[in-house]
């Protein structure tokens, strides 16, 4: 399984390759007027306008300050892709599948039930995201205020 490994707040995360469009810099982010906070803005991606979510303001994880570290993730969505703000890409990795175990209880502010599972990867704890999941909870989370 080939991922994307980047940083949130204190912990190391991964998305499967396939679910990213791309990585990019972060451009000049325009806000949007009443829009719930951890919505960071919108960017305009060539032509397409993709919101902005900050995971770490949505799951109450330690914030850091923009710097040249911080990326977007841009994940592939049928109707409209969206854009995660990332503290810091680190890598892509095979990872060998069998070496997923099961998330045990973590006190970080993600769904357990978006993690797909953990590996110790160089000594370091990576939960894999189901980013799909995630986003979808984060849609239900909006919708049900």
């Amino acid at each position: 399984m080939k991922v994307v490994s980047f940083e949130l707040g204190e912990e190391k995360y991964a998305v499967q390759v396939k679910e990213i469009g791309e990585i990019i810099r972060v451009p000049k982010i325009e806000e949007v007027p009443n829009a719930e906070e951890y919505i960071e803005g919108v960017i305009n991606l060539r032509g397409d306008i993709v919101p902005i979510l900050n995971f770490n303001v949505k799951f109450k994880l330690p914030q850091k300050k923009l710097d040249e570290d911080s990326n977007i993730l841009i994940i592939r969505e049928e109707e409209q892709n969206v854009g995660i703000l990332v503290d810091k890409v680190d890598e892509v990795i095979n990872l060998n599948e069998n070496k997923i175990v099961e998330a045990p209880e973590l006190s970080i502010g993600i769904p357990k039930e978006s993690f797909i599972g953990v590996v110790n990867y160089l000594g370091k704890l990576l939960i894999l995201l189901d980013i799909k999941k995630l986003l979808s909870i984060t849609e239900e989370g909006e919708r049900n205020g």
